[in-house]
Protein backbone atom coordinates (compact mmCIF):
# COMPACT_ATOMS: atom_id res chain seq x y z
CA UNK A 1 0.00 0.00 0.00
CA UNK A 2 2.65 2.15 1.24
CA UNK A 3 4.34 1.35 -2.03
CA UNK A 4 2.39 2.67 -4.43
CA UNK A 5 0.86 5.67 -2.30
CA UNK A 6 -2.52 4.68 -2.60
CA UNK A 7 -5.22 6.96 -1.38
CA UNK A 8 -8.61 5.16 -2.69
CA UNK A 9 -9.30 1.47 -3.67
CA UNK A 10 -12.40 0.61 -4.95
CA UNK A 11 -13.51 -2.84 -3.84
CA UNK A 12 -16.11 -5.00 -5.80
CA UNK A 13 -17.32 -8.06 -3.04
CA UNK A 14 -18.52 -10.88 -5.67
CA UNK A 15 -15.20 -10.10 -7.54
CA UNK A 16 -13.24 -9.89 -4.70
CA UNK A 17 -14.67 -13.30 -3.00
CA UNK A 18 -17.52 -12.34 -0.95
CA UNK A 19 -18.15 -10.45 2.12
CA UNK A 20 -15.95 -11.76 4.82
CA UNK A 21 -13.36 -10.90 2.34
CA UNK A 22 -14.37 -7.46 1.49
CA UNK A 23 -14.67 -7.09 5.34
CA UNK A 24 -10.70 -7.85 5.64
CA UNK A 25 -10.06 -5.43 3.41
CA UNK A 26 -11.64 -2.79 4.36
CA UNK A 27 -10.41 -3.19 7.58
CA UNK A 28 -6.74 -3.45 6.34
CA UNK A 29 -7.20 -0.76 3.70
CA UNK A 30 -8.55 1.57 7.20
CA UNK A 31 -6.19 1.00 8.94
CA UNK A 32 -3.53 2.09 6.44
CA UNK A 33 -5.70 5.17 5.93
CA UNK A 34 -6.83 4.52 2.76
CA UNK A 35 -10.49 5.08 1.47
CA UNK A 36 -12.70 2.91 -0.01
CA UNK A 37 -15.62 2.72 -1.99
CA UNK A 38 -17.84 -0.19 -2.73
CA UNK A 39 -18.65 -0.86 -6.24
CA UNK A 40 -21.28 -3.27 -7.44
CA UNK A 41 -21.19 -5.21 -11.11
CA UNK A 42 -24.23 -6.77 -13.00
CA UNK A 43 -26.00 -7.71 -10.36
CA UNK A 44 -29.28 -9.39 -9.21
CA UNK A 45 -31.29 -8.55 -6.36
CA UNK A 46 -29.76 -10.75 -3.47
CA UNK A 47 -26.49 -9.98 -3.92
CA UNK A 48 -27.18 -5.92 -4.91
CA UNK A 49 -28.60 -6.23 -1.32
CA UNK A 50 -25.03 -7.12 0.10
CA UNK A 51 -23.23 -4.68 -2.08
CA UNK A 52 -25.33 -2.43 -0.74
CA UNK A 53 -24.63 -2.98 2.79
CA UNK A 54 -21.43 -3.06 2.45
CA UNK A 55 -20.88 0.37 0.80
CA UNK A 56 -22.18 1.36 4.32
CA UNK A 57 -18.64 0.78 5.17
CA UNK A 58 -17.14 3.12 2.61
CA UNK A 59 -16.10 6.41 2.23
CA UNK A 60 -18.23 7.55 -1.15
CA UNK A 61 -21.27 5.83 -2.18
CA UNK A 62 -21.37 2.78 -3.13
CA UNK A 63 -21.56 2.12 -7.38
CA UNK A 64 -24.90 0.33 -6.59
CA UNK A 65 -27.78 0.20 -9.46
CA UNK A 66 -31.46 0.14 -8.95
CA UNK A 67 -33.50 -2.61 -9.94
CA UNK A 68 -34.43 -3.20 -13.29
CA UNK A 69 -31.63 -1.45 -14.83
CA UNK A 70 -29.79 -4.17 -15.99
CA UNK A 71 -32.28 -7.32 -15.72
CA UNK A 72 -35.99 -7.31 -16.39
CA UNK A 73 -36.67 -10.20 -14.01
CA UNK A 74 -35.24 -10.79 -10.91
CA UNK A 75 -35.52 -13.48 -8.30
CA UNK A 76 -35.72 -11.23 -5.45
CA UNK A 77 -38.59 -8.02 -4.93
CA UNK A 78 -38.40 -4.88 -3.42
CA UNK A 79 -34.65 -4.81 -3.52
CA UNK A 80 -33.04 -1.74 -4.34
CA UNK A 81 -35.91 0.20 -5.37
CA UNK A 82 -35.66 3.87 -6.80
CA UNK A 83 -37.78 6.09 -4.82
CA UNK A 84 -37.18 9.92 -4.38
CA UNK A 85 -33.89 9.71 -5.50
CA UNK A 86 -32.67 7.27 -3.43
CA UNK A 87 -32.24 3.45 -3.40
CA UNK A 88 -34.43 1.51 -0.89
CA UNK A 89 -32.89 -1.90 0.34
CA UNK A 90 -35.35 -4.46 2.15
CA UNK A 91 -34.00 -7.78 3.55
CA UNK A 92 -34.59 -9.86 0.13
CA UNK A 93 -37.08 -12.81 -0.32
CA UNK A 94 -36.35 -15.21 -2.94
CA UNK A 95 -38.36 -15.86 -5.50
CA UNK A 96 -38.61 -19.51 -6.05
CA UNK A 97 -41.11 -19.19 -9.12
CA UNK A 98 -38.14 -17.10 -10.56
CA UNK A 99 -35.78 -20.19 -10.18
CA UNK A 100 -37.80 -22.40 -11.96
CA UNK A 101 -36.81 -22.03 -15.72
CA UNK A 102 -33.04 -22.67 -14.58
Amino acid sequence: IELYNVKVVVLKPFRLGGIDKVQTAIDTLKSHGVKVVIGGMYEYGLSRYFTAMLARKGDYPGDVTPAGYYFEQDVVAHSGILKEGRLEFRPPLVDITQLQPY
